[in-house]
């Protein structure tokens, strides 16, 4: 058997956030038991510190919404750095800043309520100017944040250079940045919908303060100061509404604006009154972020077609239901085939531009109405399209909050009557209304509902820990479970996330990123970049890999990794490659230069040597996301699945790929390789190599 190298790579995208805590003043020999909450990269980050005297005695982390191989995992490793440290003064995690920003802010919160004071350490900060970056969505360029100080207070914090999505970035400099001056904190809430941005500004805005702290002769320690948690508001409100929409983005504003287009059609605009509440500070929801709806043969299109469909709506149907054998609401599916060509055209009264129906996901259904005419066109762009139609929403007289975020339905005698919420500002609200919409997407960002509701009964997809989201995590099904929970019945919930997209389980960022002359990244506008960071990544979606489930079983055609195919898996799966592969990509290269679609650094063009291979695997392997080991039975030991299980699967595929013949699995690869867009990669039949030992795993 020939030496085995594993690597377990996932979809994931990690975000960086620094700091640190004093406890030196007012110490209390008071015994008891406190907690305290903040932000951290999914959602809230719980901290519950017990004190006997001024000693700590326990500590107990709590955040459910981090990514159970990021912030989950380094949990435990936090409360020892606490208990060890008896101060919120701590190293942290690696690779888990965002997390363990949150830990400290809330520990240090602990520390003052023990002690009885609003604040234990002030700072001298230097006056002067300050640069500082961080990560944050983008992952090939960082965020850069300029601090301007004076008179002991940050002044101004200005966004540079950086790599966001330029929609949802403004969306924190907007909301953010004025509430960070005001309370002269780095532990304001971030923004929903844009926590990426939110907290990579803190993360940089912090690192200069630190500097101005050193700069005036002082301790970074005492940047606590500036762990001001702003109190919310206690207020509360009651409004009243014929219709309510939870949810701003694509369905729940269409919605709205077509209803109060009826409604003034009736005359009825004085007495029906139409609100609309979105828990994120912009709306437009994922909508804004995708690249097209679908849709079947709209009519606008089909007029300029020579009056010729697009697509056999039968023929489709057929197709659709054989594929799910049976098991679809066939109503629902009619609805779409009879209506989805008249709400692109009206979508297109609205302000919208597509482009005429194009190939989708597979051959031959033109069904996809891309954004601005073009595959991948500026989120920009697609903003103002949301922003027209939000515009004749307002006109027609519907109003509309942002930062509103609906935490449970008002149900009463078995009718929903309204809904409560909490604003940004922690304002109660409480909404009553006649009818009830709720547009609040899935639960891709509540990984509590994936594991309940997500099921193995047809493919790998509960537990194994959470999905990892790439982009807006708002979808947290709160509203969702709020109705399950006031006995609303549900149909095939157990539905996947949509999981479109592969990469590996963690970013590297280890190796330098390259920018190329004269080249530009479609997605950014931005000049492309290249980086060895991106060869774990490229390795998970290598179509010339063997892809194994959390059982140890070959589940997917290995070419539609990148693409559509990884979600038959669940949350991650592996792919394993031999010692002997490793050597052919040190002299040789990789055969492929597909990437993780969106989660990249523009990747390492195929047939290049890398003789940085060795030193690129055991960098992921000091990140935990890519294992090594001598025999297959070390490798299913290290990756938890059944090494009888994980042999045979390598067996099989070796024969496969020794007889070209029907593989055991039934799983055979396709010739030819399909990028997102549903384009043909290259013609040549797919390298089907012999695999002697070698696995790599991927969500």
């Amino acid at each position: 058997m020939r030496k085995i190298l594993a690597l377990l790579l996932a979809l994931s995208l990690v975000l960086s956030l620094a700091a640190c805590a004093s406890s030196e003043s007012g110490a209390s020999s008071e015994s008891g038991t406190y907690t305290a909450s903040a932000q951290g990269y999914g959602g809230e980050v719980t901290v519950e510190m017990t004190f006997e005297g001024d000693k700590v005695t326990e500590v107990t982390i709590t955040g459910a919404d981090e990514t159970p191989s990021v912030g989950q995992a380094a949990i435990p490793t936090l409360q020892e750095q606490i208990l060890a440290a008896q101060s919120a003064e701590i190293d942290g995690v690696s690779g888990a800043t965002v997390t363990t920003a949150a830990v400290k802010t809330a520990v240090q919160n602990c520390i003052n309520q023990h002690n009885g004071v609003e604040q234990t350490a002030t700072a001298e900060l230097a006056d002067g100017t300050y640069t500082a970056a961080a990560w944050s969505f983008s992952t090939s360029r960082q965020l850069n944040v300029t601090v301007e100080v004076a008179d002991n207070k940050m002044t101004s914090i200005e966004v540079g250079d950086n790599g966001d999505t330029e929609i949802i970035l403004n969306t924190a400099i907007e909301n953010l940045i004025p509430q960070m001056l005001e309370h002269q904190s780095v532990s304001v809430d971030s923004i929903a919908g844009a926590t990426a941005s939110s907290n990579a500004i803190k993360q940089a805005t912090e690192a200069c303060l630190v500097q101005a702290i050193e700069a005036a002769g002082g301790d970074a320690s005492s940047v606590s100061a500036f762990y001001v948690m702003p109190e919310k508001s206690t207020a509360q409100e009651t409004l009243d509404t014929n219709v309510l929409i939870v949810g701003m983005g694509g369905s729940g504003i269409t919605t709205a604006t077509r209803l109060v287009e009826l409604i003034n059609e009736a005359g009825q605009s004085e007495n029906v009154h139409v609100l609309c509440i979105d828990k994120a500070a912009k709306y437009g929801g994922t909508s804004v972020t995708t690249t097209s709806p679908m849709s079947i043969n709209p009519s606008y299109f089909v007029e300029q077609n020579n009056g010729e469909d697009y697509v056999d709506a039968d023929v489709l149907k057929a197709d659709w239901m054989q594929y799910t054998e049976g098991d679809a609401k066939e109503w629902a599916i009619d609805y779409m085939m009879d209506y989805s060509g008249a709400a692109v055209d009206w979508l297109i009264g609205q302000g919208f531009v597509f482009g005429e129906p194009a190939q989708g996901l597979s051959d031959p259904y033109k069904v996809c109405v891309n954004y601005g005419d073009q595959f991948a066109v500026s989120k920009s762009v697609v903003q103002t399209y949301f922003d027209s139609i939000v515009d004749n929403y307002e006109e027609l007289g519907g109003e509309y909050m942002l930062q509103v975020e609906a935490t449970d339905l008002i149900v009463e005698d078995g009718v929903i009557v309204g809904v409560h919420a909490t604003g940004a500002d922690g304002t109660s609200y409480t909404i009553n209304a006649d009818k009830v919409v709720l547009a609040t997407g899935g639960f891709a960002g509540n990984g509590e509902m994936e594991d309940e509701y997500l099921s193995d009964e047809y493919y790998n997809l509960s537990g194994g820990g959470r999905y990892n989201v790439f982009g807006m995590s708002q979808n947290d099904g709160k509203m969702i479970q709020s109705a399950i929970d006031n006995g609303a019945a549900t149909y095939n919930i157990g539905m996947p996330p949509v999981s479109h997209i592969g990469g590996a389980y963690k970013i590297m960022h280890e190796f330098p990123v390259i920018e190329l002359e004269g080249a530009v990244d479609i997605w950014t506008g931005l000049p492309a970049t290249q980086s060895l960071n991106d060869v774990p990544m490229m390795m998970a979606v290598a179509p010339n890999s063997l892809a194994v489930n959390r059982q140890g079983v070959r589940f997917t055609d290995e070419t539609t990794l990148s693409g559509y195919g990884n979600w038959q898996a669940g949350a991650y799966f592996y792919t394993i490659w031999s010692s002997e592969q490793i050597a052919d990509i040190a002299e040789n290269g990789l055969r492929f230069d597909t990437i993780g679609i969106f989660v990249n650094q523009g990747g390492w063009p195929s047939n290049t040597p890398i003789p940085e291979i060795y030193d690129i695997l055991d960098a992921g392997i000091a990140m935990d996301y890519i294992y090594k080991a001598d025999t297959l039975e070390e490798l299913a030991e290290q990756i938890g699945v059944d090494p009888a299980t994980l042999t045979q699967t390598v067996s099989d595929y070796n024969e496969y790929c020794d007889t070209k013949e029907s593989p055991a699995d039934g799983i055979e690869k396709s010739p030819v390789i399909y990028d997102l867009s549903g384009t043909r990669l290259r013609a040549s039949t797919t390298s089907t190599r012999r695999w002697r030992a070698m696995v790599l795993t991927m969500p």
